[in-house]
């Protein structure tokens, strides 16, 4: 089983409407993050993480170049920034979803993003948007 997160748009005029605009994140670990980080994050639409990606990986080239920083030890800080993007990218996504006004709504389980729709869909709405408890 698999834990995805539901986001919908804090505003949804029908439930059409609200059925096309529920985001399922799943959550684990990125594949593509690791190996692809720069372009994973532009398709992710992660311009802030990506600018982060990037002044950092400027810095290390920088720091090769000017201060004699060892090759190998900043290629190792870029893969350890790869594998943060891979561990974290599930949140990072999450984040975003907050940012542009798309709330967490619920945590769902299921085998594949398909039956977890269902059993989001399925439920009440009451049940659905209950308040975490702390």
């Amino acid at each position: 089983m698999s834990i995805f997160f539901v986001h919908e748009p804090a505003t949804a005029a029908s439930p059409a409407e609200r059925a096309m605009n529920t985001i399922f994140v799943k959550d684990g670990f990125r594949w593509l993050a690791l190996f692809f980080t720069p372009l994973w994050l532009l398709a992710q639409r992660l311009w802030l993480e990506f600018a982060l990606w990037l002044l950092a990986s400027l810095g290390l080239a920088l720091a090769v170049r000017l201060y004699g920083l060892n090759p190998g030890t900043a290629l190792l800080i870029n893969l350890l920034i790869s594998l943060y993007c891979g561990f974290e990218g599930a949140s990072m996504i999450e984040a975003r979803l907050e940012r542009g006004e798309r709330p967490l709504t619920s945590v769902v389980a299921g085998a594949s993003r398909d039956e977890a729709e269902q059993r989001y869909f399925a439920a009440p709405p009451q049940a659905q948007r209950q308040e975490p408890q702390p």
